[in-house]
C-alpha cells in the first residue's frame, strides 16, 4: 500500500530574489469584495429563514450562494501557484471568521445550544465564586474539566465584558487560529507554504467547522489545543536532532497536553492516540533505519508524560468521566458491531439501524451530497496516496499525518447507530486534520500540471470538488433548526426559548432566590439555570422525577420521599407539552419512559393532577408557564411518618 511522504518543496513562481510583489493586485481586491457581498448575502438568507414557513427552502439556496460567493474565489486563490504567502495567510484567516458569521447571525446575544447553556452557568458561577470544579447538573461532566471557563472568566476579569462577549470573540479567535494550525502542520510536513494554504481551506471545509465547531463549549477550545499539540510534535520531528528547538517543541507541546487534559475527555483520548501513532510512526521508520532515533525516543518522551496528565486526571480530578462516557460508547460500539455482525450472517436479532436524514427538514440535494461526501474523501486521499507512489517513505511525520487521516474513513461504519453517531461526528473535527493535509498533497498536484488548459480545468474540478464536500459535510452536522433561528419548535432547544420562559426564569430568580432545586422539561430547566443559577433535578429509573411532568397521577409516596430527601422544592409546568411532542423526541431526559418513541402528547390528566397535590403551592401562571412550590412538610407518607416517630423516640432518650 502507497504511504504518503513529505513532498518536495514547490516554491511559488512570485518568490523573485529583489522583486518582491508589494500588493496582492486587482484579484485579491475582488477576493475581499466577494467576502462582504457573500457575508450580506448570508445575512439575508437568515432574515428569510426566520420568517419561513414550513417547507419553504429558499433560505438554503441563497444561504449556499452567499457562502460560495467568497469561498470560491478564496478557493482559487489559495490554489494557485502566484499568490503571495501574505495573502495564502489573510485568506486563511478569511475563512476562519467567515465560517462562524453563520451561527453568529442565527443566534446573536444569546446561547443557541444545550451545551451552551450549561458552559455560560459554569463560567458564570465561576466568575461570581472563583472556585473551580463546581458541580453542573445539566451537563454533569463539565465540572470536571474547568480550563475553559476559567480562561473565560479571566477575559471578563480584565475587560469586563460578559460571558456571551467574551465567548464570541473567543470562538472567532480560535476559528481562525485552528486553520492556522493546519497551515503550520502541512507547510512544515511538506515544505510548502501553497500546500498549507490549501489543507488550511479543505479542514475549513470539513464536518464540524462550520457547525459545532462554532458551539460555545469545551469540546471548541479542546480542538485548537488538540491542533497545537500536532504543531509542537511535527515541528519536533522535524528539527535537527542537536538543535536546541526539539527541547523547545517538546516542552511546549507537553504544557499543551497538560492543558488539554484538564479542558476536555474525548479531545485528550484523541490527542493520545495521534501522539501514538506518530511514534510508531517513528518506530518503523527506526527499524527500517530511515530516521534517527531521536524521534522515536523524545515521541515516546512526549506520549508518555501525556499518558501520566490524562491518567492522573481521569482518576483524581474527574470523577464522573467513566460513568458519563460509558453508555455512549457501549451503546455506540455494541449497536454498530451488533447490525454489522447481524447483516453478514444474515440474522435477525441486530439493533435497530438509525434511519439516516429522518424527519429532516433539509433540501433533498443536501441529503444525496452528504452520501457523496465520504466517497469523493475518499477518492481525493487515495489521489494524494497516488500522487506519492513513486517517491519512497522519507519522514516518519507524513507517515504519522496519514495514519491519523485513516481514523477519519474507520468510524463511518458508526454513523449508522443511533448511539455511535455522535462520536463518530464529533471525532472529524479531529481526525480531518489528517485528512486535510493528506488530501492537500494531492490537490497540489493538480495545480502544479504544466499545460495551462489542463492545470486551469483541474483548479475548477477541485474546486467543484471542495464546494460538494462543503455542503455535505455541513448536512451531515447540522439540521436545518440548528443553522437557522426561526419560528417556534417546542422541544426543539435552539427554538423552543421563548420570552415568556425568560420572563418566568426572571421572577423566579427575583422572588424565590438562586440555587434553587428544581424540575422541569428540558428547555424550562436550561433557561433557569441561566437567569436562576437553580440547581436541577437529575432523574433515572430509580429516581424517577419525570413523573411530575408526564405522569397522570401524582408522584408515589416512595418518590416524594426521595424529594424530601434531595431537596427538591419547586417543579416549572409547560402547558405545551400536552398539545406538543417535542422535536428531540423526550420531555427531560432521554432515559424518560417513551423517549424517542411517543406518538402522541401528554394529556390533559398531567396538568389536572396538580389539582389534587395539596402540597404543591401554584405560586406563578402565565398562558404557557406554571411554577409550584412542593411544601415538604406536607408530605403524607408512612416513610416520613416512622421517620418522625423515629426521631421522637430518640430525642426523649
Amino acid at each position: 500500500m502507497p504511504i504518503l511522504i513529505t513532498a518536495p518543496d514547490q516554491r511559488p513562481d512570485e518568490v523573485q530574489p529583489g522583486r518582491p510583489r508589494t500588493s496582492g493586485g486587482w484579484s485579491m481586491n475582488l477576493v475581499w469584495l466577494s467576502f462582504v457581498l457573500g457575508a450580506a448575502i448570508v445575512s439575508y438568507a437568515h432574515s428569510i429563514g426566520n420568517r419561513a414557513l414550513e417547507g419553504q427552502k429558499t433560505h438554503f439556496t441563497i444561504f449556499w450562494i452567499g457562502v460560495f460567493t467568497f469561498l470560491l474565489p478564496a478557493l482559487w486563490k489559495l490554489l494557485s501557484r502566484k499568490t503571495r504567502d501574505l495573502d495564502r495567510y489573510l485568506l486563511v484567516i478569511a475563512i476562519g471568521l467567515y465560517s462562524y458569521f453563520p451561527k453568529f447571525l442565527a443566534y446573536p446575544g444569546r446561547p443557541a445550544f444545550f451545551d451552551e447553556y450549561a458552559h455560560t452557568v459554569q463560567t458564570d458561577r465561576l466568575f461570581d465564586t472563583g472556585l473551580l470544579f463546581l458541580p453542573n447538573n445539566q451537563v454533569v461532566i463539565i465540572g470536571d474539566y474547568p480550563v475553559m471557563h476559567a480562561f473565560v472568566a479571566s477575559i471578563r476579569h480584565l475587560t469586563g465584558l460578559s460571558t456571551y462577549v467574551a465567548s464570541v470573540i473567543m470562538i472567532m479567535t480560535l476559528h481562525v487560529i485552528a486553520l492556522i494550525a493546519i497551515f503550520a502542520i502541512a507547510a512544515r510536513i511538506t515544505d510548502s507554504r501553497h500546500v498549507g494554504g490549501i489543507a488550511a481551506a479543505f479542514y475549513g471545509i470539513g464536518p464540524g467547522f462550520w457547525g459545532f465547531n462554532t458551539m460555545f463549549a469545551y469540546e471548541t477550545f479542546a480542538i485548537i489545543l488538540f491542533l497545537w499539540s500536532m504543531v509542537a510534535l511535527v515541528h519536533m520531528l522535524m528539527s535537527e536532532s542537536t538543535a536546541w528547538s526539539r527541547t523547545g517543541w517538546l516542552i511546549i507541546g507537553i504544557i499543551i497536553s497538560f492543558t488539554l487534559s484538564g479542558t476536555h475527555h474525548l479531545s485528550s483520548y484523541l490527542n493520545l492516540i495521534v501522539i501514538g501513532a506518530f511514534v510508531a510512526a517513528s518506530l518503523y521508520m527506526l527499524i527500517r533505519k530511515r530516521e534517527l532515533p531521536e524521534n522515536f525516543w523524545e515521541g515516546l518522551i512526549f506520549f508518555m508524560v501525556t499518558l501520566a496528565f490524562v491518567g492522573w486526571w481521569f482518576i483524581n480530578q474527574a470523577p464522573n468521566t467513566k460513568d458519563y462516557l460509558q453508555p455512549y460508547i457501549q451503546g455506540g460500539l455494541s449497536d454498530t458491531f451488533g447490525f454489522l455482525s447481524t447483516s453478514e450472517s444474515g440474522g435477525g436479532d441486530a439493533p435497530a439501524q438509525r434511519k439516516l436524514f429522518e424527519g429532516s427538514t433539509i433540501p433533498l440535494y443536501e441529503q444525496i451530497l452528504s452520501f457523496a461526501t465520504p466517497v469523493i474523501s475518499m477518492l481525493v486521499a487515495g489521489l494524494s496516496l497516488l500522487v506519492q507512489w513513486k517517491r519512497g517513505l522519507k519522514r516518519s511525520t507524513a507517515l504519522g499525518i496519514t495514519l491519523t487521516a485513516g481514523v477519519y474513513f474507520i468510524v463511518y461504519p458508526m454513523m449508522l447507530s443511533a448511539q455511535g453517531a455522535e462520536g463518530a461526528r464529533r471525532s472529524w473535527s479531529f481526525t480531518s486534520a489528517g485528512l486535510a493535509i493528506v488530501a492537500a498533497i494531492g490537490i497540489q498536484a493538480v495545480t502544479l500540471w504544466k499545460r495551462p488548459t489542463l492545470r486551469v480545468m483541474g483548479t475548477f474540478a477541485v474546486m467543484g470538488t471542495m464546494a460538494i464536500l462543503m455542503i455535505g459535510n455541513l448536512a451531515v452536522g447540522l439540521n436545518e433548526v440548528y443553522r437557522f433561528s426561526g419560528r417556534f419548535i417546542y422541544g426543539s432547544d435552539t427554538r423552543s426559548v421563548t420570552n415568556e420562559i425568560v420572563d418566568a426564569a426572571d421572577w423566579f430568580a427575583r422572588t424565590q432566590g438562586v440555587d434553587q432545586k428544581l424540575i422541569g422539561d428540558r428547555t424550562s430547566q436550561i433557561v433557569f439555570h441561566q437567569h436562576a443559577h437553580v440547581q436541577l433535578g437529575v432523574p433515572d429509573g430509580a429516581y424517577p422525577i419525570w413523573d411530575f411532568i408526564l405522569s397522570d397521577t401524582p408522584p408515589s409516596e416512595y418518590l416524594l420521599d426521595r424529594v424530601a430527601e434531595e431537596g427538591l422544592r419547586y417543579v416549572v409546568v409547560d402547558k405545551r407539552g400536552t398539545t406538543n411532542i417535542p422535536m428531540i423526541g423526550f420531555y427531560l431526559d432521554q432515559k424518560e419512559p417513551l423517549a424517542g418513541g411517543r406518538k402522541a402528547p401528554l394529556s390533559r390528566a398531567t396538568l389536572d393532577k396538580w389539582e389534587k397535590m395539596d402540597y404543591a403551592l401554584r405560586i406563578y401562571e402565565s398562558n404557557e408557564m406554571m411554577i409550584f412550590r412542593l411544601d415538604q412538610s406536607a408530605f403524607d407518607t408512612s416513610y416520613r411518618q416512622v421517620g418522625n416517630i423515629g426521631s421522637t423516640i430518640g430525642s426523649s432518650r
